[in-house]
């Protein structure tokens, strides 16, 4: 086959994947639609002022490897640049963070179709990541889209790294280490549980390769290159130094291996505390919708199902498979005998740890029961569950603590760790889910009970994830009152009154009155414009303040007589209509004459 036939046979194949993955673009796209219509909220703002403080913006972007590298550097760095073709536009933001999201769940929707060969994984995998509540606020946090874009190079790493292992050769060696560089510097500080993942498997792949001579020493050439360069990257980038964000929350792995050793109740129901919101939203958050008792009578009932598979073991004479799965039936009252410091609301999250950790052991365990069936589909599935521990459970080990509420909120303090994770469930589910349906397509009696087992579980799984991210993007909206601020009118606004202001002296008082049509956001302009005003002006930082009232604007005029001061201190403006106007003049003289 020549190079332009390869190049068009591998045209047609992406084209008939993006057609594929279109159901999935467009539930995620329905889904998070809502979000198009948001202005730029707190955590944008407070984004753009940290970098101005950091000098990232302009001649004085700092891109030396030092700094640039470090924690959340390449975040900054990346909005930096998006500050430089957006400005404020709130819309070209969201899109660009969306389009992201979207981009990324293709890359494992295509990932997953190619080495598993079932589209039914691949679709339930990407959308899974596209809709998986605990890491939306990804997307709502707009600042956070670099996240995507170090995803779908963890992706493309995956791929390459999983072809050197099928087909060692110094072509695939080379190209799987650059892309493990690749993508550690895209995000150091979310890549932090990559290299425990990478070791551990490139361990268990040296030991496979004993055997084969040649394949031993590329594996084992690899996996000292990784150690090597990943030892380099800590020097440069700092990634697993701690900083004050977790470090008052991080747990050493010295006690956390001890913890486990002698089963800690508590540091287990932690750890599982985050992996079952990875599939089961946090009840609070669907409480208009979902009574937290369904979900403590679930968390009874799925464990002594468990039982039946004991049976069936013991029946086959597999006695670790049965001893195995004894894991789920112990698992829930386990859980209910930990002590955690909970506070209000979080004494449902044991629920939630009971019920989701209990299904996230049941499809690890159902991938190893099915392993000889399909080891391609079982090992990707077990990669899942390779990237939530490493994400979750190495680098960081967040324990509950009691001494703030909102500290426990999977959407709060640990909701950027999530993104990456819920990668690793959606893997897990959907390869467990078509595993199972491959293993008794034969058997018609068998596929049709696991069609109500298996399928309609699992559908409702998503749909509680669909219901639970609807629910909580209309929270959002209707908490920060984003929609209020009318974004695409408040981007008008901007654009037109920037000109005006873009002159304003900085260490001076200044007052800027707005003779608005109602179409504003006074809220949102009193709140946010100072700081855009600040980031546009040169020189020391303007003191501001917005007014919308004609009596204050009265009262300024009577406490500033000086009409000098009031020449350069003042700014006034009409808008109406999608007009902006300049009345200063006009107010001024009418003022005089007043007088």
């Amino acid at each position: 086959m020549s190079e332009d036939q390869t190049i068009t046979k591998n045209i047609s194949v992406l084209l008939r994947e993006i057609l594929y993955f279109l159901p999935v673009f467009l539930i995620i796209f329905f889904l998070l639609s809502p979000i198009f219509s948001w202005a730029l909220g707190a955590p944008f703002y407070r984004d753009i002022q940290l970098m101005a403080t950091n000098e990232f913006f302009g001649e004085q972007l700092n891109l030396s490897p030092t700094n640039f590298l470090k924690h959340y550097s390449m975040q900054l760095g990346s909005l930096a640049i998006a500050y430089k073709f957006f400005d404020f536009s709130s819309f070209s933001y969201f899109a660009l963070n969306i389009i992201l999201r979207i981009i990324a769940a293709f890359v494992i929707f295509f990932f997953v179709t190619k080495w598993t060969k079932s589209r039914l994984a691949g679709f339930l995998s990407s959308l899974f990541f596209g809709i998986n509540t605990a890491g939306i606020r990804s997307t709502v946090d707009v600042t956070l889209f670099q996240v995507y874009i170090a995803i779908t190079f963890l992706i493309i790493f995956l791929d390459r790294w999983l072809a050197f292992h099928n087909h060692p050769n110094r072509r695939n060696l080379i190209v799987s280490t650059a892309l493990f560089v690749i993508t550690i510097l895209s995000y150091p500080e979310r890549m932090v549980g990559l290299p425990f993942l990478v070791v551990a498997a490139e361990l268990y792949w040296l030991f496979k390769s004993f055997k084969d001579k040649m394949n031993r020493t590329l594996v084992l050439f690899h996996l000292l290159s990784l150690i090597f360069i990943l030892i380099l990257l800590i020097f440069i980038t700092g990634s697993l130094s701690p900083i004050g964000e977790v470090a008052a929350k991080q747990v050493s792995i010295g006690v956390l291996l001890l913890s486990l050793l002698i089963g800690s109740p508590d540091t287990i129901a932690a750890i599982f505390a985050f992996i079952g919101n990875l599939l089961i939203p946090s009840p609070p958050l669907n409480s208009n919708y979902l009574d937290i008792q369904i979900i403590k009578s679930l968390g009874d009932l799925i464990p002594i199902l468990g039982i039946i598979f004991v049976i069936i073991s013991l029946i086959k004479r597999k006695f670790l498979l049965a001893y195995l799965w004894v894991i789920p039936i112990v698992f829930s009252p386990f859980i209910s005998q930990s002590k955690l410091e909970l506070v209000g609301w979080q004494e449902d999250w044991i629920a939630v740890t009971r019920l989701g950790g209990t299904l996230f052991t049941i499809l690890n365990l159902a991938l190893i029961s099915l392993w000889q069936k399909n080891k391609t589909l079982s090992g990707i599935g077990l990669l899942g569950t390779g990237l939530v521990l490493s994400n979750l459970l190495l680098p960081w080990l967040i324990s509950p603590q009691n001494n703030s509420a909102s500290d426990q909120s999977a959407f709060r303090f640990v909701h950027r760790y999530y993104t990456v994770p819920s990668i690793g469930m959606g893997l897990l589910l959907s390869c467990a889910v078509s595993l199972i349906l491959q293993s008794f397509k034969k058997n018609l009696l068998m596929r049709s009970m696991l069609v109500l087992l298996i399928i309609v579980p699992t559908a409702l799984l998503i749909l509680l994830q669909v219901v639970a991210t609807r629910h909580y993007i209309m929270a959002q909206d209707k908490y920060i009152n984003l929609n209020d601020a009318n974004a695409q009118k408040i981007d008008l606004f901007w654009t037109k009154l920037r000109p005006f202001v873009k002159n304003i002296k900085g260490g001076e008082d200044n007052l800027i009155y707005i003779d608005s049509d109602g179409s504003l956001s006074e809220r949102y302009i009193t709140a946010y414009f100072p700081v855009r005003i600040d980031m546009t002006t040169k020189g020391d930082s303007p003191k501001l303040k917005f007014i919308f009232q004609e009596s204050e604007l009265d009262q300024y005029l009577m406490q500033h007589p000086d009409n000098q001061t009031l020449e350069t201190a003042l700014f006034a403006f009409s808008w109406h209509n999608n007009n902006l106007k300049d009345i200063k003049n006009e107010l001024l003289n009418s003022y005089d004459q007043s007088l």
